[in-house]
């Protein structure tokens, strides 16, 4: 069975042909569209009409799937508002998948909505403590609320792990 979660992880070339094999064995694969839509979205000149049309089919044909709900919160094009949707129809359907959390969290958050973030990321951590990411948009959803001595505190919590990836550790650089 193919599988979303395996296009975020297996090589773009391999996860590409997976799913253009399982769109030739059926075009409504919903999760074949959502993988095409992650492939897209980490091509060096990556195409958001192509890729959020193919999240788009994928939600059409597949609705009550996080992970199709996933592939269209991952493109933060525009406004943030399809995206902060998305993510959070993804974490409706799936609690304890992580991404789209972290993802609707810092969309609302940079919508001026800091105060519904929090219970969203709140969510996520509560799954995951230790969740690099999560930590990062509470630190940046505090500091959004005002909240500076917690903003502070859960930044320094998660200084070493973000520091170990780029994204990670330039988001904590600019909300630091």
């Amino acid at each position: 069975r193919f599988s979303v979660e395996g296009a975020l992880h297996d090589t773009r070339n391999q996860a590409e042909s997976w799913a253009r094999r399982a769109l030739g064995i059926s075009p409504h694969c919903g999760e074949a569209w959502a993988a095409l839509s992650l492939v897209e979205l980490s091509a060096t000149h990556a195409n958001p009409e192509r890729g959020i049309d193919y999240a788009v089919k994928a939600v059409a044909f597949a609705p009550r799937d996080a992970f199709v709900h996933l592939s269209l919160g991952m493109w933060e094009v525009g406004a943030y508002s399809l995206s902060v949707a998305a993510s959070l129809r993804s974490v409706e359907l799936d609690p304890f998948l992580l991404a789209p959390a972290g993802n609707a969290a810092e969309g609302l958050s940079l919508l001026g909505r800091a105060a519904e973030a929090l219970p969203v990321v709140d969510r996520g951590l509560r799954a995951e403590p230790d969740w690099p990411f999560g930590l990062v948009i509470r630190g940046f959803t505090l500091a959004k609320l005002g909240r500076l001595e917690a903003a502070e505190s859960t930044l320094r919590s998660c200084e070493q792990a973000a520091a170990a990836d780029h994204t990670l550790s330039e988001m904590w650089r600019q909300t630091r």
